[in-house]
């Protein structure tokens, strides 16, 4: 595995992505508490805005307005605070994997690996080589205790690596 940056610092020409951070639940509560506050104060406001003495019926259109205002407000607080609450509970469902961002990394900033010496050769390989069964080259058959065949070359192995090219298999 590769080192990752724990902050993303894009390469010349490459844009910024931005990353999927998780929700926090406090918004949504944050949200509709809010609401809750501008539903009362508005109310408030509308219900004393009118009053009556039992002949005249007086009224403040500044408290009427604000309250109106207020309880609009609230509506729209409330609205935000269902879309988010709806939201965190999506990607509490379905967490997406935190990734921070990922950077290229030219490889002339690493140190270059030491040689290895010219006279080391891997030991040969003693494992059977088995031949295909049928005429057809895209037909293969797996050996008999349980082998596979190399992705590069399609030589039976035994093992993890192909005794003919080295591959991994």
């Amino acid at each position: 595995m590769s080192y990752q940056p724990n902050q993303y610092q894009p390469n010349a020409g490459e844009p910024a992505r931005a990353s999927h951070r998780p929700l926090n639940k406090w918004w949504p509560i944050g949200f509709a508490i809010a609401s809750v506050l501008l539903y009362a104060i508005g109310g408030g406001l509308y219900g004393s805005s009118c009053s009556t003495d039992g002949y005249y019926y007086y009224c403040s259109y500044g408290q009427w307005s604000g309250g109106i205002a207020l309880l609009s407000l609230g509506g729209i607080t409330s609205t935000v605070a269902v879309i988010l609450l709806i939201i965190y509970l999506i990607r509490r469902r379905n967490p997406a994997p935190y990734n921070s961002g990922t950077r290229m990394l030219d490889q002339s900033q690493f140190a270059q690996p030491p040689p290895v010496a010219a006279n080391v050769q891997a030991p040969a390989a003693t494992y059977p080589q088995y031949a295909a069964s049928k005429p057809e080259a895209d037909i293969r058959e797996l050996p008999v205790n349980g082998g596979k065949f190399c992705g590069r070359c399609g030589t039976a192995v035994l093992s993890a690596f192909c005794p003919k090219c080295g591959a991994q298999a």
